[in-house]
């Protein structure tokens, strides 16, 4: 049973994006028939990938057969990931995908805002103003005058109440844009493209455990109870199953191109099915493309296939063939990609945003999930009189099972590059070498490779000649960097020239068994930090915990990081260790830990120094930490320019060897901390206090103990965040925490 009520001050009353390669399934079909049938559009809105009610939308998508979709106004990059490393863009990248697959099963759309996922906001008017109001508002608007639906549903309520800062700002925002979307002096550069659209009436979603204010459900409230149970009538499966399978695509915490409902029935009831696959899923700009085009049809329906058409290069490949029943017809042929063709890259990180938006260039792209095809495909038919075209793209060769993992044609570079490590530390005016690593995405390469420098910095020499012999070869090439004699935080670039043509991108790519290959290609980048930094001690031992960029860091600041298991949690191994830093959500994840902890206890008492960060209180045992006594809260300081006050400034973590100031706190990004410990044992001593606006300090986000001849720590500080952003006094202040008894 869902329930939903007309959100407040509203007025009363009661029609796509995705990836080329998802052809309607026989049960889909029989979906599309009805919803063909069918008059009413919904559009879901929300603020986060997992905020949606699955439930909801696969009864409304499937049940009553209405177009149904979800706009996510973030694409979760400020949150948390337990599969692997990726934060940040790269989880948003990762959640955008997830949304994807769990529309394929529920039914539903998708779309997107530009607003950032900027992690935790306790206030929606602190959303609103980190987000862009004026932008975030017209992007709904924009999706509501390109979808068009008849009915807006919200998840949360537009009044706040225990509930993130995200969550009601969606509902405002989403009220708001339901006023405006049918008002032509309402952002009239929309018009060129769209038109207005009134929706008739916007609903809340009400019911739901921490969605906000509490709606009464009684009668005469306003209030429409709606059974979402049942059967879906093409698969058979009951609507709860399949939102159930819907929602378990969030495993990290949309579908119209070019042709409409009814042109994909005519193809599905004639059982005609069309694809483009390549031998390699990704091309050099002015590489020739050996694409491979088939067509089947199951029916004895006539179909002539005419043309294949290519529109970026403005040709087309002559078919004028009929086809039988059964028999595949195969066309091979080859064109050039474009030498104008970017490298691939997620439309929303083209370009360097804000701290709340992404900027994009091109309004026709802001709502889509993902980028248009990087070399579209259009299938022309002739069916019955009628032409029809079926637009596509160039797809990877292989896994027709699970379709939804197939890689679509990616555009790389010749050659793309990285900075080993992506932040230096310099000594004011001091000289480092700076490191690029060039890999060679084919074979017999040469150019230049290229470091850029803004002013204040001095480069050796700025560039060098390069020469690749095979593909997957890589090389590096080191420039002298001095810094400014001042502390200054700057970004330097690099790039190569090859054949004329200038190429600047990294390559990052990561696997996960549910979604596609990602593949991201942002500006090759090093943040360099001059700052004044001292250290003691030499090696630093590092259990890794759910994933973070935290050991390359350490190495940036001198120290020799050796990777440890729980079973190096022994005396030998420990003894020859400065300190020993224990990662995020270490004691949630790990299996090999919560045994060695006594070692752990024994390693400090001797003289050792332990640093652990911080944890979920899910799952920890009363003495997860004994001997110390330490209880985990859900607390957090999501204000990174918090006051700080410091509770013991004679203590030796603020001290030696570097003095820690209130300026060390300065740039901090998206977060003081959390899950702040609330209790802890005596003899702890607590060190930092912070808090949000409005609230009392929490004092548990830098917790140091003397055990014996040494010391443990536990820190729910972001470091995992401050350190590879190159921030200057996390650095410093971490380096005190190494560097406790030394």
């Amino acid at each position: 049973m869902v329930a939903l009520a007309v959100c407040a001050s509203i007025v009363v009353g009661f029609s796509g994006l995705g990836r080329a390669d998802e052809r309607p399934t026989g049960p889909d079909i029989l979906q599309q028939l009805r919803s063909f049938a069918t008059m009413g559009s919904v559009l879901y809105v929300a603020a986060h990938p997992d905020d949606e009610n699955t439930r909801v939308i696969t009864y409304l998508a499937r049940g009553r057969g209405y177009r149904t979709a979800y706009l996510s106004l973030t694409r979760g990059d400020g949150g948390q990931n337990l599969l692997g490393p990726q934060f940040g863009e790269q989880l948003g990248v990762a959640r955008t995908q997830e949304l994807l697959a769990a529309r394929r099963l529920d039914g539903g759309r998708q779309y997107f805002t530009r607003a950032k996922d900027f992690g935790f906001s306790k206030d929606y008017r602190e959303t609103l103003r980190i987000w862009d109001r004026q932008e975030v508002l017209a992007d709904i608007v924009r999706v509501i005058r390109s979808f068009r639906p008849d009915v807006m549903v919200t998840r949360f309520s537009p009044q706040p109440g225990g509930t993130h800062g995200h969550h009601t700002a969606s509902t405002v925002l989403a009220i708001e844009a339901f006023k405006l979307a049918g008002d032509p002096q309402a952002f009239p550069e929309q018009l060129s493209e769209l038109t207005p659209w009134q929706p008739l009436r916007i609903v809340y979603n009400v019911g739901i455990a921490g969605t906000g204010a509490a709606v009464s459900l009684d009668e005469g409230t306003g209030a429409v109870k709606m059974d979402v149970g049942g059967l879906d009538p093409a698969l058979g499966e009951s609507f709860a199953s399949i939102a159930a399978r819907s929602r378990a695509m969030h495993k990290t915490q949309g579908f119209d191109i070019g042709y409409g409902p009814v042109d994909r029935i005519i193809e599905v009831l004639i059982g005609l099915a069309v694809e483009t696959v390549v031998d390699q899923p990704e091309a050099v700009p002015g590489e020739t493309l050996k694409m491979r085009h088939t067509a089947i049809t199951r029916s004895n329906f006539p179909v002539r296939w005419t043309a294949v058409r290519y529109p970026s290069i403005q040709r087309q490949l002559i078919v004028a063939l009929d086809l039988r029943p059964d028999q595949p017809l195969v066309r091979d042929d080859a064109q050039t990609l474009p030498a104008s063709t970017p490298p691939s890259q997620p439309y929303w990180l083209r370009k360097t945003g804000t701290a709340g938006m992404f900027h994009v260039d091109d309004p026709s792209l802001i709502g889509r999930p993902e980028n248009p095809a990087a070399f579209p495909i259009e299938y022309v038919f002739e069916i019955g009189g009628q032409t029809l075209v079926i637009s596509g793209e160039p797809m990877q060769a292989g896994d027709s099972v699970n379709a939804a993992t197939r890689r679509q044609l990616d555009v790389i570079p010749p050659v793309s590059l990285r900075f080993v490590p992506s932040v230096e530390l310099f000594a004011p005016g001091a000289e480092r070498p700076v490191t690029v690593e060039l890999t060679a995405a084919r074979a017999d390469v040469s150019g230049i490779v290229q470091l850029e420098v803004p002013s204040g910095w001095r480069v050796s020499t700025a560039s060098e000649r390069f020469h690749l012999d095979q593909a997957g070869q890589r090389a590096t090439y080191t420039f002298h960097v001095t810094a400014p004699a001042q502390p200054v935080t700057a970004t330097l670039e690099g790039s190569v020239e090859v054949n004329g043509a200038r190429f600047n991108t990294q390559r990052i790519e990561f696997r996960y068994n549910h979604i596609p290959v990602q593949l991201l290609q942002p500006v090759a980048r090093l943040k360099a930090v001059s700052l004044g930094l001292a250290i003691r001690g030499h090696t630093v031992g590092y259990l890794a915990g759910a994933g973070d960029e935290m050991a390359g860091s350490l190495e940036s600041m001198g120290y020799t990081v050796t990777q440890l298991t729980g079973a190096d949690l022994i005396p030998a191994k420990l003894r020859s260790l400065d300190a020993v830093v224990i990662g995020i959500r270490a004691f949630n994840t790990r299996k090999d830990l919560a045994d060695h902890v006594p070692a752990l206890i024994e390693y400090v008492e001797g003289g050792g120094n332990v640093i652990a960060q911080y944890n979920l209180p899910t799952g920890l045992s009363a003495n997860w930490l004994a001997p110390f006594q330490l209880h985990i809260s859900r607390d957090r300081v999501t204000d990174e320019e918090a006051p700080v006050t410091f509770l013991a400034p004679d203590h030796p973590v603020l001290n030696s060897p570097n003095r820690i100031t209130a300026v060390d706190f300065d740039g901090w990004v998206q977060e003081r901390g959390l899950y702040f410990p609330d209790k802890w044992d005596e003899g702890f001593s607590p060190i930092l206090a912070f808090g949000d606006p409005g609230e009392v300090p929490l004092r548990g986000g830098l917790l140091v103990a003397r055990q014996g001849k040494g010391y443990f720590v536990y820190t729910s500080l972001s470091w995992f965040r401050q350190l590879p952003e190159g921030v200057p006094g996390a650095y410093r202040l971490f380096a005190n925490l190494i560097s406790l008894g030394k």
